[in-house]
């Protein structure tokens, strides 16, 4: 398993962060799907395909997200 540590700036208020193109398995029946989590404040805000651009964005691409 590889865990990346990662280190933000506040800005705007708060801390906005983007992970892209990760494969997100849910706890549904379906499996996963390749997708984007936007993170606002620490909390999940919303997940699917995300065009808003941000200060800090991963590229998740290859990586499992549970």
């Amino acid at each position: 398993m590889k865990c990346v540590k990662i280190e933000y700036s506040e800005y705007r208020g708060g801390f906005y962060m983007i992970i892209k193109n990760a494969n997100i398995y849910t706890m549904e029946q379906e499996g996963s799907f390749i997708g984007d989590i936007l993170i606002e404040d620490g909390k999940i805000k919303e997940i699917g395909t995300i065009t808003k651009d941000d200060e800090v964005v991963i590229d998740a691409t290859g990586l499992n997200i549970y």
